[in-house]
């Protein structure tokens, strides 16, 4: 009796061996969601980045922006935050 009560204990399918199996369990699970998460984040900015959904103006604008130029049509106002001035 005693040498199956141990066994249901401390054996390769006892009940040390379940709850660490079931903590592991947990485990990849947060870490399939997170893959899950990132996975549907990236296959967002790649449909943003397919000519059909593409926003000319958004694309004009974040390109201006990251090449620090402006067409001669353009009006630039300067906006002075006041810590200039003595």
């Amino acid at each position: 009796m005693v040498y199956f009560i141990f066994h249901s204990v401390e054996g390769d399918r006892g009940l040390l061996a379940y709850w660490s199996m079931q903590d592991r369990v947990t485990e990849i699970s947060k870490l399939r969601d997170d893959i899950k998460a990132r996975r549907e984040l990236l296959e967002q900015r790649v449909k943003a980045l397919r000519p059909g959904s593409l926003d000319p103006d958004l694309l004009d604008e974040r390109a201006r922006t990251m090449l620090d130029m402006a067409n001669r049509d353009d009006v630039i106002i300067f906006h002075h935050n006041g810590y200039d001035q003595p």
